[in-house]
């Protein structure tokens, strides 16, 4: 997990880096959040951990000559030319959102992925996150 230093408040990830992979959770970055660690991360996966360490040994490989090898400060900007957020995607906009997958029940997405985020439209309108075991819902 990178170090509170370098996230931009509202970031969201998958940390998977407790004992390799096994106890992993969803986090966002608020700091003085009143949920927020010490580090200034709130868990979104309310207490529930998931194994995703099968899911781990999937990724591509780091060496090899199928390597894939990220680049030191490789990111890609949507929305703006350049940003001072650090990560591999940045959305940059003070006028406008980023719009997750709406669907009813978190039953009508086959072969969820860890991290994977849908918006729940149906009676109970929410965030749903899949932590690699079970989908945790969060309602701000």
């Amino acid at each position: 997990m990178p170090a509170s230093t370098d996230v931009t408040p509202g970031t969201i990830l998958l940390d998977a880096s407790a004992n390799n992979a096994t106890e992993s959770k969803v986090k966002y970055y608020a700091p003085g959040n009143i949920k927020a660690d010490a580090n200034g991360w709130v868990d979104l996966s309310s207490g529930n951990r998931a194994d995703i360490s099968s899911f781990m040994t999937a990724q591509p490989p780091l060496t090899g000559p199928d390597a894939v090898i990220e680049e030191g400060g490789a990111k890609t900007i949507i929305g703006a030319s350049t940003s001072t957020a650090d990560g591999v995607l940045v959305l940059e906009s003070t006028t406008k959102v980023m719009v997750l997958p709406q669907v009813e029940s978190t039953n009508d997405v086959k072969d969820p992925a860890p991290g994977m985020m849908v918006y729940l439209n149906g009676v109970n309108k929410r965030l749903a996150v899949y932590n690699g075991s079970k989908w945790t819902y969060w309602v701000p």
